[in-house]
């Protein structure tokens, strides 16, 4: 989620921009030429704080409630899950802990089976929506069964639900918008 920009003017000056909503990370140097390059903050605050995840525009139904079977999941680096499969009986309460060790912020959202699609482009379209970090990116569809608040990095967040009742594969992702083309699993209700 980093643009970079070489820039030239023609006249041997030349100037490296890094645009970004987050903290940048370390550098990749593993290729051929590889110069470091200095990186000044336009903004005094934008050298050490990443995006301000606000709270939620509405209170999350499922963080508060009666304990159930404890879950953990994790982001992993690279838009991913660590865990691409979790296992519940059907109708079992769950206390699912999302833990987000990554550098950017996501979410744990869970969807009716076969809606990982409508779920995701829902989200997608949150990108332009003047609320949609509020909101915390989580789309207000019928196809949205439960989810968690966005975390930050380093952040985690629990919920505490009862599985779907109705055996079958239930997709999760995270909708940041983009990050569920890669960044989905399956809950698997037996």
């Amino acid at each position: 989620n980093t643009v970079h920009l070489h820039v030239s003017t023609g006249h041997d000056v030349t100037r490296e921009i890094f645009l970004t909503a987050h903290r940048l990370g370390e550098p990749f140097k593993d290729f051929p030429g590889y110069k470091a390059v200095a990186k000044t903050p336009l903004l005094p605050e934008a050298s050490t704080t990443s995006l301000v995840i606000p709270p939620p525009a509405k209170p999350n139904p499922w963080r508060e409630g009666k304990p159930g079977r404890a879950i953990a999941i994790e982001a992993a680096l690279g838009l991913q899950f660590a865990q691409k499969q979790l296992t519940v009986a059907a109708g079992e309460r769950v206390s699912l802990t999302f833990k987000n060790p990554d550098v950017l912020p996501h979410n744990w959202v869970l969807a009716q089976r076969g809606k990982l699609q409508a779920v995701g482009d829902l989200a997608n379209k949150m990108v332009t929506d003047p609320q949609g970090l509020a909101r915390h990116y989580v789309p207000e569809s019928p196809d949205v069964l439960v989810y968690s608040d966005m975390a930050g990095p380093g952040g985690a967040f629990t919920i505490h639900f009862d599985a779907p009742k109705e055996p079958g594969e239930y997709p999760y992702l995270c909708t940041f918008p983009g990050h569920w083309l890669v960044m989905n699993g399956i809950l698997k209700v037996e």
